[in-house]
């Protein structure tokens, strides 16, 4: 096995966490949202545009630490999400660290939305007036392994 990343919502899923809130301008604004582990996008190969992924050496990152996607970034028309708060009132202290690439998350056929990834789900839960999930949320293991490995990997996996 080559790594393992936990999260609520995998890419495959249909329907991550849909959020929405007011700003500071007592705008809506929406965004999806999935809770990950400290390697998650290590383990899924999401490449980091600008900033840094989680880490497990700095321990605020489990406390206040965000990554958004470069949508994110353009849909607030901002040059760089690094050291950015999302502009909301209601939304515990935090600070974007990373921005990552767009990817589908969702259905090929679908733009890339916004999108937030916390370890602290109540960064986000916190701060938001709705949310609405599109499937069950609930805890998911993904696997990185190597392809000549398979049988011993599930093997040792079972």
């Amino acid at each position: 096995m080559l790594d393992v990343g936990v999260s609520i919502f995998t890419p495959i899923q249909t329907g991550w966490a849909g959020v929405d809130y007011e700003d500071d301008a007592n705008r809506t604004r929406a965004f999806n949202t999935n809770f990950i582990g400290v390697n998650y996008l290590e383990t899924m190969g999401i490449d980091i545009l600008e900033g840094r992924s989680f880490s497990k050496e700095i321990s605020s990152d489990s406390r206040l630490a965000l990554i958004v996607n470069q949508a994110f970034v353009d849909d607030y028309g901002w040059d760089t999400g690094i050291g950015k708060k999302i502009p909301g009132r209601n939304f515990p202290d935090h600070e974007i660290i990373g921005v990552i690439d767009n990817f589908n998350y969702e259905s090929l056929y679908n733009e890339v939305e916004p999108m937030v990834l916390a370890i602290n789900p109540n960064l986000i839960l916190e701060g938001v007036n709705n949310i609405g999930f599109g499937s069950s949320p609930s805890p998911r293991i993904t696997l990185k392994v190597a392809g000549a490995r398979i049988p011993e990997t599930l093997q040792a996996v079972e």
